[in-house]
């Protein structure tokens, strides 16, 4: 008897998924800022929305894979590629988040097909 009321006073009330998320985030906290730094994505992401988010993986019994999907970028490298046409040439511009570039092109002649 001794033992069943130590396990009943053990599980003790259940937490509601915000509760849950905010005694979870800060074992995760550490790691999950290094990759959203390393991966430039930190000021997307603010420490509220990662818990409100957790919290919803809680409430909805998800995967930690389900979890980790929003931070893992998929997008391609380059996010747009503009030409634009300059005197003596073109000029490419190569756009990321965060970076850009611009390159100088010169004019390529392929050759037509059955051309030798």
């Amino acid at each position: 008897m001794l033992i069943e009321s130590n396990l009943n006073t053990c599980q003790g009330v259940p937490m509601d998924p915000l509760e849950a998320a905010q005694a979870i985030f800060p074992s995760m906290a550490r790691p999950l800022q290094k990759y959203l730094r390393i991966t430039r994505q930190q000021p997307r992401h603010t420490v509220e929305s990662i818990i409100h988010h957790l919290a919803t993986c809680l409430t909805h019994d998800l995967s930690a894979r389900a979890f980790i999907e929003k931070f893992v970028e998929t997008s391609p490298v380059l996010q747009s590629i503009s030409t634009l046409p300059l005197h003596g040439g073109c000029v490419t511009i190569l756009e990321h988040p965060g970076d850009c570039a611009v390159l100088p092109v010169q004019q390529v002649l392929w050759p037509l097909s059955g051309s030798k």
